[in-house]
């Protein structure tokens, strides 16, 4: 819902008069969660930000527009360092939220399709932990997705693996596009002969983020 004031009413009227606490928000949004801010900020002296919020503004044909908002409660201090103020800043965050809606919706969808294939299928990066991996990663190893994301790959793959692909994920992370075939003795699920294709990702700049396999 959308909170509009006039700002001859905000003027000189106490914070949480203006703007009361609403029993029907989740915990830790709007303005439930603006007095603990406030706390935090008087107590540490230190910017305090708060959890990106939606409020929607009124447009022209009486309707209104979705946007999301990322306050930071700010302390201003005197010469001595006590606080004689605060300052509340809100930043416009729509475009960011948006933005990052459409990639949750994107990895979705490539979560789904990889899926659906009977085959391996990850992306590393540099510091060669698993980013990403599909459903085949669970029933090879064991673990779920999201036991896998994170770890490196020593850890998933077991010691003796790692050290005979090392090579090639070397030659990846360096930006070379590598093919081969081996037996690899996986620490879950037993010694198995593979067909390996490793595809670095290479950012404009020539920068190497990591690798698809």
């Amino acid at each position: 819902a959308a909170m509009v004031r006039e700002r001859d009413e905000l003027i000189g009227a106490g914070l949480f008069d203006a703007f009361p606490d609403n029993p029907g928000e989740p915990e830790g949004t709007g303005v439930t969660n603006l007095r603990a801010s406030l706390e935090r900020a008087l107590t540490s002296r230190q910017p305090d930000a708060m959890p990106v919020q939606r409020y929607d503004i009124p447009r022209a044909d009486g309707r209104f527009e979705e946007r999301w908002w990322e306050p930071v409660n700010t302390p201003l201090l005197d010469h001595k360092g006590e606080v004689t103020a605060l300052l509340h800043q809100v930043v416009d965050a729509t475009s960011r939220v948006h933005a990052e809606a459409a990639n949750l919706e994107s990895e979705g969808e490539l979560q789904r399709m990889t899926d659906a294939l009977p085959v391996l299928v990850s992306f590393v990066g540099q510091d060669r932990r698993y980013r990403f991996v599909n459903k085949t990663y669970e029933e090879w190893f064991g673990h779920s997705r999201d036991e896998l994301r994170g770890r490196h790959m020593r850890d998933v793959l077991g010691a003796a693996a790692y050290e005979g692909l090392e090579p090639a994920i070397d030659r990846a992370l360096s930006g070379e596009r590598f093919t081969f075939e081996t037996r690899v003795p996986y620490k879950d699920g037993g010694s198995r002969d593979v067909h390996v294709e490793y595809v670095p990702r290479i950012e404009p700049d020539g920068s190497v983020q990591g690798y698809y396999a």
